[in-house]
């Protein structure tokens, strides 16, 4: 690591969201503090980032931030968290998550009907820990709950055809899998139902997952990049957020009312909300095909934005 570091012209610290208190943090910047160390310029990629609370994370992270050639975060309140940290303001910029850059015109612009055909609904799952004020396994149990409850709706009243399917599934070595919390949410579903669910367990690389995700009429994504791989491919998505992430992508996007907290899930919110997305998938279509491209431009930028600082 440490040859690579001290031979490279720019290092890149690419998000996600690695860089929350939720999680430990000593290994990251560990990794960070090499770059710094080695005199090498960096920067961060599109990321949500914070709040810091722990004076460690506000000392090192500060530093770090404030030494780097660039901040790029995917939404405001990350920039908020990381200018509380004494960064200036103009080593910080604001642009949307990278995965918005796999935007597929094609698919955005394609053709599709909302007659009476059976619908195909994508759904995406996780395990999670932070509930805020409930117990994590009372939060789960609710959580479990609700996705079955709205599968068994959508499978009984409206002919639905479910597929569970998720950007973390299918490599045994990865540290994660979600279709390991699909089948559990699959086994307790009446029989009548599991005839109209499916659990993908397959593997696909990125550009394959958004050409399957694009063959669906709408998604449950609780996966925040399965969710933007899934606009990214014209499909009208419900997220349910487990971080703040996903409520500010959304409201980006002009989809602030298709973003359901995890933290206050309820079944019948979760079921109504997803017949309504399921009403207005249309309309959403229009809104994915106006802002999908505009994002997409938008986190494609980050490379000149990086060559202007560069250069200077």
């Amino acid at each position: 690591m440490l040859d690579l570091v001290e031979g490279a012209d720019l290092v890149a610290y690419c998000g996600g969201t690695t860089l929350t208190e939720i999680y430990q943090l000593d290994g990251k910047i560990f990794d960070i503090d090499v770059a710094r160390r080695a005199g090498r310029p960096y920067v961060f990629l599109q990321q949500s980032a914070g709040p810091f609370v722990k004076q460690s994370n506000r000392d090192s992270l500060g530093r770090q931030f404030r030494e780097s050639a660039l901040v790029v975060l995917r939404d405001e309140r990350s920039k908020t968290h990381v200018e509380d940290l004494g960064v200036p303001q103009g080593r910080c910029i604001v642009l949307p998550d990278t995965a918005f850059a796999l935007a597929s015109p094609e698919h955005l612009h394609a053709s599709k009907t909302d007659g009476s055909q059976d619908i195909r609904l994508a759904i995406s799952v996780r395990e999670w820990k932070h509930f805020g004020e409930r117990d994590p396994e009372e939060g789960m149990r609710i959580y479990i709950e609700a996705l079955r409850q709205t599968v068994s709706v959508l499978v009984r009243e409206q002919g639905a055809h479910v597929t569970f399917v998720s950007t973390c599934q299918g490599r045994p070595e990865y540290w994660t899998d979600d279709s390991k919390m699909a089948l559990k949410i699959y086994a307790g579903l009446e029989e009548d139902v599991r005839r109209g669910v499916t659990v993908d367990r397959a593997f696909r690389t990125t550009q394959e997952l958004l050409e399957f995700l694009s063959t669906f009429d709408a998604m449950v994504s609780t996966r925040l990049h399965g969710a933007i791989l899934a606009v990214d491919a014209g499909v009208p998505t419900l997220a349910i957020a487990y971080e703040y992430k996903t409520h500010e992508v959304w409201s980006q996007l002009g989809l602030q009312r298709y973003v359901l907290d995890i933290e206050d899930l309820d079944p019948s919110h979760l079921v109504e909300a997803t017949v309504s997305l399921l009403q207005d998938r249309a309309k959403v279509r229009t809104i994915l095909q106006r802002e999908v491209p505009v994002m997409a431009e938008g986190a494609l930028s980050a490379a000149s934005a990086i060559r202007s600082v560069l250069n200077h």
